[in-house]
């Protein structure tokens, strides 16, 4: 029984990413390049918040400001791609990372996907 509900876990997680590529390329192909951006921001944002139903992470959220209002810049170490998901359920926000991610083919496409900025961290310049 537990075998079974790991695997319809995996599976559904699968589906989710299969999704959230196919809109989020639909997003890209279709959306004006001003809005772009914040649309596959959204995007991500909302099939973050559905995968974490599925993996049953739960979030406690204690006290938190209206983002609404004012444009914030939120820094943070995370500890695993979990803490990303996280924030990106709660928040949608453009994340920032380093120009290797975008070399990997899985999680280089999910974070362009998502609206991701890729930076080079080792020269000041850039």
């Amino acid at each position: 029984m537990e075998n079974f509900r790991f695997l319809r876990k995996i599976f559904t997680i699968g589906c989710l990413i299969f999704l959230y590529i196919l809109v989020s390329f639909l997003v890209f192909i279709f959306s004006r390049r001003k809005t772009r951006r914040k649309n596959l921001i959204s995007n991500c944002s909302y099939f973050c918040r559905h995968g974490l139903k599925v993996l049953g992470v739960k979030i406690r959220i204690r006290k938190i400001f209206s983002p609404e209002d004012k444009t914030y810049m939120i820094v943070c170490n995370h500890l695993s791609y979990v803490d990303v998901l996280i924030i990106a359920s709660i928040f949608s926000a453009s994340f920032i990372t380093s120009v290797e991610i975008s070399k990997d083919i899985f999680l280089g496409s999910l974070a362009k996907l998502g609206g991701s900025i890729f930076v080079e961290r080792r020269k000041k310049q850039d």
